[in-house]
Order: C-alpha cells, then structure tokens, then sequence
C-alpha cells in the first residue's frame, strides 16, 4: 500500500510534483512530504493561434534584448479605423548553439509563467498577458525595466569614478531618498501579489531590479 505522500512513488504527472522535481521534497522530514503543489498549477491555457497570426518578415517586428532563456520583440499593433493597438512584446526561447535549449523545463518554466500572468490578471502590478503557446508569451509592451531607472550606469563601475568623497556624494541616479522609498515599496506591493495570491504563495525564485518594469506613467 503506497503512502498518500509518497511523492516520489507516484507515476502522476512529475510536473504536478514537487517530490520528483525538487530534492527538498524528497527530504525525509514528515513536514516536506506534505508540501504540494497547488490544484491550480497544472493548468494550461495556450492560445496559439495568436502567434500565428505574427509575420516576422512583413510585420513591424524590433528585436529588443535577451535574458537567460528567452528573447524580446516588440510587435507593433495594427491600425483599427480610428484608432491603433497597442504594440505588444513576443518573448520566445532562445536557442544557442551547443546547447539544451528546447528541453521540458524550458517549456514548463514558460507555461508557469504565462499562467501566473492569468492567475494574477486583475492586479495592476503584475503585468497583462494576452497569450502564451509552447516556448513563448505575449504581453503588453512596456517602456523599460527599473534597472536602467536605478542603476543608469554601467554595471561595474571603478572606484575612481564614485565621486562619493564627503558630504557630496553622487548617487548616479539623481532618484531622492523618497523617490527611492517609494520605488522600494513598489517593488514589495508587487512582490505581496505574489505571496499573497488566495490559492497558495507564489514564489518568483529570481528577484534583481530588471525583473520589474515601468508603465508608460513612470
């Protein structure tokens, strides 16, 4: 008889376990067998047909940077009669030679996030999702992250170029002690919608500044 938490016995779907994914869950402790991925996580919701629909040769498509697996386009919208749509950001997978790129935690780490999009589509401070099909997401486009608003220098930076010495320091970002509050506060609203979602923490497991991004009001 296999014991309800037997995580690492069970031949359900590994991506609704954290017993086989995560070497914490297979700790012997009683308390780690009964952490369990919540119901809602192994929800799927692809709209392909969205990317489809994209031509990368005809289409006003500007490559706009990369992070560790994925890489950013802008798409700019379409005219509507009077009106414009908004121009939307396509992340998709990147591939680099040499090597794992289209394995299944690339596909899953993306159906997580355009899934955590949905799940939080009513909070202003997460950001809108409009589509999500195998390796990649469309979501609304954003002039930039906080990064460049906090650090708009080069990431290193030599001793002899602080300018810090006395009571006339050069913080490089010209932001005041309350403009860099307020920043601060923002990033933790935005973190709480995560850790406080009703059906179970979120955990984001890769906080830096260029993870949040601004609107288009600042």
């Amino acid at each position: 008889i296999r014991d309800e938490f037997d995580f690492v016995n069970d031949p359900y779907d590994p991506y609704d376990d954290d017993g086989i994914r995560a070497a914490v869950f297979r700790s012997t402790s009683p308390d780690a067998k009964h952490c369990r991925r919540a119901e809602w996580h192994k929800l799927h919701f692809p709209v392909c047909n969205k990317f489809h629909e994209v031509d990368f040769v005809w289409d006003d498509v500007r490559y706009l940077g990369r992070g560790h697996f994925r890489q950013a386009f802008n798409v700019k919208g379409d005219d509507v009669e009077a009106g414009r749509e908004p121009d939307v950001t396509m992340k998709v997978m990147r591939w680099r030679e040499g090597q794992d790129n289209f394995n299944e935690d690339r596909y899953e780490k993306t159906r997580v996030d355009a899934l955590v999009m949905e799940r939080l589509a009513s909070s202003p401070r997460i950001t809108d999702s409009y589509g999500h099909c195998a390796a990649s997401v469309l979501v609304e486009s954003l002039p930039g992250d906080v990064w460049n608003l906090a650090v708009p220098t080069p990431r290193t930076i030599r001793r002899s170029d602080l300018h810090d010495g006395g009571d006339d320091a050069d913080n490089k970002n010209g932001m005041s002690p309350t403009e860099k509050i307020e920043l601060a506060l923002e990033i933790a609203e935005a973190l709480a919608e995560l850790h406080g979602y009703e059906g179970g923490p979120i955990s984001h497991d890769d906080i830096d500044l260029g993870q949040f991004l601004r609107t288009p009001d600042g």
